[in-house]
């Protein structure tokens, strides 16, 4: 899941709420465009989402990722969401590295694969 750091194009970097680096490549960001193209030009509301959320939840498919969510941003009115994967479960305690994996608004009517939220 972890990119190359030494040859990935950032678009960003940025730290999480818990104070981690986390960074975005231009590799991550075509692949939210293709996968999501309502989410282009919405690099900022990305990051945002990562830095200072409103909410954060648990990804049930990897215990060394989380799921950072913003409100009223992005393209559609349920906000953004964002996954970081993380070099390893430390993440709370501020002492690892992070990369954005993917990003999109939720569909409230589509289940994923993330936990309850947790308010900030």
């Amino acid at each position: 899941m972890a990119e190359t750091r030494t040859t990935a194009k950032i678009v960003f970097a940025t730290s999480d709420m818990h104070g981690n680096p986390v960074h975005m490549s231009e590799k991550t960001w075509g692949h939210i465009e293709k996968r999501h193209p309502e989410m282009a030009g919405f690099q900022e509301a990305v990051k945002d989402a990562v830095n200072d959320p409103d909410g954060s939840r648990d990804s049930t498919l990897s215990a060394s990722c989380q799921f950072y969510e913003a409100f009223g941003t992005g393209p559609t009115s349920t906000g953004v969401r964002v996954l970081v994967g993380y070099d390893d479960i430390s993440y709370e305690a501020g002492t690892t590295r992070g990369w954005v994996v993917t990003a999109y608004p939720p569909d409230p009517l589509i289940p994923s694969n993330v936990g309850p939220l947790k308010a900030r």
